[in-house]
């Protein structure tokens, strides 16, 4: 390689990119490669099947796939089979590495779940091109689903503004549940891009609430057993709204699941433990902490001492017994949050 940086185009931000190959040898190259000219760009090397199908069930999702289609040849079809069925990862593009006289035979693989795929040996401007396109492709794709948050966010406050209160109340109390939600899910050890993607999809937990009878929506005082069966409903109305905006299936989970509890007494499943999906666990937690330290009008605030107990008190019942330690630890960023926004009405974003 030439000992000159390629001018390419501003926009990648700190980028995953899976490669998977046989040889690692082939893998440092193009590490070096996209290292030299593109600053925030991490790499990680996968080798057998094992290793995808154990990666594919973590958290963090990346940006891209680059496969050696000869490293995967006998299984490829079960690998890509297993990659689209997980639904965070079928917006991951698949750039395939190949060698040219085998192009013509894999091109139906290429239509089914490739994106693109580029001739080996691989030539350094084609590849920083290829993937700076897929990458900024994707993130355009994430800037979709924030736009789409933030119209529904705007909906579901203009929906509570005749009341000033409620209004005033809907506005912060989203903030702050975004905010303790990305604390939460940071100190449990997410990686950022998810502790990002819980964070804005939060602040659609109630969405569903805007399908609501305004009679449920404005009610000042707790619900009789008729009334919160019907407030019960938003749950599943936040899930369909979500799927119909096509968001992401975290932003399902957390509308749909953050009602739920660790002993399987929540509603609307009676989902129980780990069956729960993290992102809902998080939001139940932050949900329940903003809940009880603010002013509702049937009751009054909690100081802190009091939701400390209330929380231990439902540790392992309504909450995971993990992310109550972790609330613990965190408590400190929690009452920042706190005292930030508690009686600021600001810009949400």
């Amino acid at each position: 390689m030439e000992n000159k940086k390629i001018k390419m185009r501003k926009g990648i931000i700190m980028s995953k990119i899976i490669m998977i190959d046989k040889e690692k040898k082939n893998f440092d190259n193009i590490l070096k490669i996209l290292k030299w000219n593109l600053k925030n760009v991490d790499m990680e090397f996968i080798s057998t099947e094992k290793e995808i199908l154990e990666r594919l069930e973590k958290e963090d999702i990346a940006d891209l796939i680059l496969i050696d289609i000869q490293m995967v040849e006998k299984n490829i079809l079960k690998i890509l089979t297993k990659i689209k069925k997980k639904e965070k990862w079928q917006n991951t593009p698949i750039i395939f590495l190949v060698e040219e006289e085998k192009i013509a035979n894999n091109i139906n693989i290429f239509k089914m779940s490739g994106v693109d795929y580029l001739k080996k040996p691989v030539e350094e401007f084609e590849l920083l091109i290829r993937v700076e396109n897929y990458i900024n492709i994707r993130r355009l794709k994430e800037d979709v689903n924030i736009i789409a948050v933030n119209k529904m966010i705007e909906l579901l406050i203009s929906l509570e503004i005749g009341n000033v209160h409620n209004g005033v109340h809907t506005f912060s109390h989203i903030k702050r549940v975004r905010e303790y939600s990305a604390i939460l899910a940071r100190n449990y050890g997410c990686v950022e891009s998810v502790v990002e993607e819980i964070k804005t999809f939060s602040a659609l937990h109630d969405v569903g609430k805007i399908a609501l009878s305004k009679r449920i929506l404005k009610k000042t005082d707790l619900y009789n057993q008729e009334e919160f069966e019907e407030m019960k409903e938003h749950v599943l109305l936040g899930k369909k709204i979500i799927e119909k905006l096509g968001l992401k299936k975290t932003a399902e989970n957390i509308a749909l699941y953050h009602h739920e509890k660790w002993d399987g007494t929540g509603y609307i499943t009676g989902l129980q433990g780990k069956e729960i999906p993290l992102e809902a666990r998080i939001l139940a937690l932050a949900d329940a902490y903003d809940a009880l330290g603010n002013e509702r009008e049937y009751k009054p605030a909690i100081n802190e001492a009091e939701i400390d107990r209330i929380i231990l008190k439902e540790k392992g019942e309504c909450f995971d017994p993990e992310l109550v330690e972790v609330y613990l630890k965190s408590k400190e960023e929690f009452i920042e949050v706190k005292e930030k926004f508690s009686k600021k009405c600001e810009n949400i974003f």
